[in-house]
């Protein structure tokens, strides 16, 4: 009997040892695959257009004419303009630049541009022209644009002040009065109207 009963707990022993690690054994979860995703396919850049740039170009002399043209596809429109002469301290009998304008332009002077300006027959369409496109520049950086009030004594005939349109074949002449420094005299005459990208300069002498 007691040899029976020891067996009897040996196995007992063996069967709670066995149900022991079956409840603490941990179930096997299964991971969720990773998939590395792939980098998105870039676009490429697109290049910028660069805007037009004036064409820089030596100044003309005096007497010379500079042809131009426009830019635009369609309805083009072309001519040359030129300047003709350039006086200072015109105009006596005129009310000074002082007394037009105020303290401000103490000392100064009038000042005569002699331009014209011409529309080629081939051009597609009117082109507009006005005192307003041509200025003095000075070596020292200083730009003077015309003036606007206009005496009887100004130069004669005077180029027009206001917008005025040209027709092909045509030409517009006359002079451009601007109030200046009477100590000193500007380097270069510009024109540079709205409707080219392509200024230009004439240099005017220097007395």
């Amino acid at each position: 009997m007691r040899r029976a009963t020891l067996a009897v707990i040996t196995i007992t022993a063996a069967m709670v040892a066995v149900a022991s690690c079956a409840s603490t054994a941990k179930p096997t979860t299964a991971q969720p695959a990773v998939t590395a995703a792939s980098p998105a396919a870039s676009s490429p850049t697109p290049t910028p257009t660069p805007s037009p740039t004036p064409t820089v170009r030596a100044p003309f002399a005096i007497g010379a004419a500079w042809a131009w043209e426009s830019t635009a596809a369609t309805n083009k429109i072309s001519g040359n303009s030129t300047v003709e002469s350039y006086q200072q301290d015109v105009a006596h009998d005129a009310p000074s630049p002082e007394k037009a304008f105020g303290a401000e332009s103490h000392g100064y002077v009038w000042a005569s541009l002699k331009v014209k300006v011409c529309s080629d027959t081939t051009s597609a369409k009117t082109v507009s022209v006005s005192s307003g496109s041509w200025k003095l520049a000075y070596d020292d950086g200083t730009i003077v644009e015309p003036s606007n009030t206009g005496y009887s004594a100004f130069p004669q005939p005077k180029f027009p002040m206001g917008d005025v349109e040209m027709a092909p074949g045509r030409c517009v002449a006359g002079a451009i009065v601007f109030p200046v420094p009477g100590d000193k005299r500007p380097a270069r005459a510009m024109y540079a109207p709205a409707s080219l990208t392509d200024p230009a300069e004439w240099n005017l002498p220097a007395a």
